[in-house]
């Protein structure tokens, strides 16, 4: 079950940050703060909640595959 729980919360902070940040990534360009892939200027705190989030997806990438390869494992042994 703890496997489960690893997977289903590797796949929400996943689409929490596909949904919330659809034209990252976002890098600092000359008319503000920081642009997104359109040219539209974000602000600081965006620019920070998403590289927050992407610390968080590369830590929890790695934990959803084992995840997921434990899953995997344990449903051919049943």
């Amino acid at each position: 079950m703890l496997l489960f729980g690893v997977a289903f919360c590797c796949l929400v902070v996943f689409f929490y940050g596909a949904l919330t940040f659809p034209y990252a990534p976002y890098k600092p360009c000359a008319g503000g703060p920081y642009c997104d892939k359109t040219g539209q200027h974000r602000s600081d705190d965006t620019y920070r909640r998403w590289k927050s989030w992407e610390q968080l997806l590369f830590i929890c990438l790695p934990l959803g595959m084992v995840a997921g390869i434990g899953l995997e494992r344990l449903r051919k042994q049943a």
